[in-house]
């Protein structure tokens, strides 16, 4: 699996390329890294029209991950490639938690926790671009 990262490209760009593989999660990109425990600031959160270039100058290219690529790794190749500082946000019925707990997971383990409570009955977010559906 690939995202593409380009300095034409707005943040929510890469957000749609990452939800197109797992629609049961979403990313979000924060003005600097989480917190010594591991959380983000939701002031912290950037906007989703927000261009690339505005954070990564001409760099593009491209993040190349797998199913198998834990929440952390996928986290950190943004942040050494590009310096994006981004998190992954797993839905649970109408809100997405944040993955800290998690980080060590796959990210096809997070979407299959995902999905398994939309089985249970639960309700399923359904904008990735809401940035008020977090808890």
């Amino acid at each position: 699996m690939l995202i593409e990262v380009k300095p034409d490209m707005m943040l929510k760009d890469l957000k749609k390329q990452f939800h197109n593989y797992y629609p049961q999660l979403k990313i979000e990109f924060f003005n600097q890294s989480a917190s010594a425990g591991g959380h983000n600031s939701k002031d912290q959160m950037l906007p989703n029209d927000i261009l690339i270039s505005s954070l990564t100058g001409d760099r593009q290219g491209t993040i190349e991950f797998s199913g198998e690529t834990s929440v952390r790794q996928f986290e950190t190749l943004f942040s050494e490639t590009f310096q994006l500082n981004v998190q992954v946000f797993r839905k649970s019925g109408n809100v997405y938690l944040e993955t800290t707990n998690t980080d060590d997971w796959t990210l096809d383990q997070e979407h299959k926790e995902a999905l398994s409570s939309i089985m249970k009955g639960e309700s399923a977010a359904t904008d990735f671009t809401d940035r008020d559906q977090w808890e």
